[in-house]
């Protein structure tokens, strides 16, 4: 996972770049480039949380020698596991208010509409919060 934690962020960087060096000519393009890199970092990290969060729920059942241990034992993990999902959620949503900010754009035809900014702006706290969750699960398994 920290493979894709690092390949997200340094696509990230470019997009910056080049936004900063005035290569990308509309925000429309900026955004779309920070919308397309966040989603292909946040399905990589859901898909291995996903696989992991599942992996520990059953060595819970697995180790547990009454069904109460079980029990216990797979609270304690989704416990663990529900701010990934809440920061999931939210950088989904962030995402499609996004990607509706860059359609109306497009449709209205103007390259840097004002409703631009604040939802890349909005995209990279939540991509920042999962992305902080995420490295907080890998690192404490």
């Amino acid at each position: 996972m920290n493979h894709w934690l690092r390949m997200g962020k340094f696509i990230l960087l470019i997009g910056i770049l080049l936004i900063a060096a005035g290569c990308l000519p509309s925000q429309i393009k900026a955004a779309t480039l920070t919308a397309n890199s966040i989603s292909t970092f946040a399905d990589a990290t859901h898909e291995v949380l996903s696989f992991n969060y599942q992996q520990d729920q059953e060595e819970c059942v697995n180790k547990a020698k009454e069904k109460e241990e079980a029990v216990a034992c797979v609270t304690e993990v989704r416990k663990k596991y529900k701010p990934a999902w809440a920061y999931y959620r939210s950088l989904r949503t962030s995402w499609l208010i996004l990607a509706s900010a860059i359609q109306t754009a497009k449709l209205i035809k103007s390259p840097n509409d004002d409703r631009l900014a604040p939802a890349v702006a909005n995209l990279i706290e939540s991509h920042d919060g999962f992305k902080d969750v995420s490295k907080a699960l890998e690192a404490n398994p």
